[in-house]
């Protein structure tokens, strides 16, 4: 299982693009995802599903730049932004592998979010959206369990699993983990979730969102 590697909080990134903030107090919706070849793509649309703003960059700060941008410009064509022979950005083909914050991870490992104004005040939603292959293994787990040879177990959802020693074919040691209690008959394969978060700016409401619990979705 693939672990994260310490970012900086949200806030700390994307506070300085307060710029997107005003399509979403305008009352747009934004939805953002990564595409094949890994850029992170955000899309503004308005109620009838018109596309009005659009950035796509190799991490989603830049990507956020470029719709906050092409918004405020009425919305150009794509080879205005990025085919053609004078294109305002650069146009890459792959995103990076090189994770600039937790929002950008969370692009980057194939999940979304979405945005929209608050229907109450003029606060901002985020909604985190993706796919969790439970259990989530702990840091440092994996490196006890292999170098004492003495199983751990772990419990996550009300499901009980146990991580024990395992020997690859090549004769490297990794971990096996495998379901030893399920008392409420837990799904304990990939389940879709979501969480969100509201603030009265879009750095707060990443941040918020990324704290708020997951809603498991059937």
């Amino acid at each position: 299982m693939e672990h994260l590697p310490a970012v900086r909080l949200p806030g700390e990134v994307i506070a300085l693009n307060p710029e997107i903030e005003q399509p979403l107090r305008d009352g747009h919706k934004m939805h953002a995802f990564s595409s094949g070849g890994g850029l992170r793509v955000i899309r503004i649309e308005n109620n009838d599903g018109e596309l009005v703003g659009y950035g796509e960059a190799p991490q989603v700060e830049e990507a956020l730049e470029h719709a906050a941008l092409d918004y405020q410009l009425g919305h150009e064509d794509y080879s205005q932004q990025y085919s053609g022979d004078n294109a305002r950005h650069t146009h890459y083909l792959t995103g990076t592998t090189e994770l600039s914050s937790p929002l950008d991870a969370h692009l980057r490992f194939g999940a979304t979010f979405d945005a929209h104004k608050s229907a109450e005040g003029d606060g901002i939603v985020v909604s985190l959206a993706g796919i969790k292959f439970p259990p989530e293994v702990p840091d440092g787990l994996q490196e006890r369990v292999t170098s004492t040879m003495e199983k751990e177990t772990l419990e996550e959802r009300g499901v009980t699993y146990s991580a024990e020693p395992y020997q690859f074919p090549g004769g490297e040691w990794g971990i096996t983990v495998k379901v030893v209690a399920n008392p409420n008959d837990v799904k304990t394969g990939f389940y879709h979730y979501t969480k969100s978060g509201e603030g009265q700016t879009f750095a707060d409401a990443v941040a918020d969102a990324f704290e708020a619990p997951e809603t498991e979705l059937m």
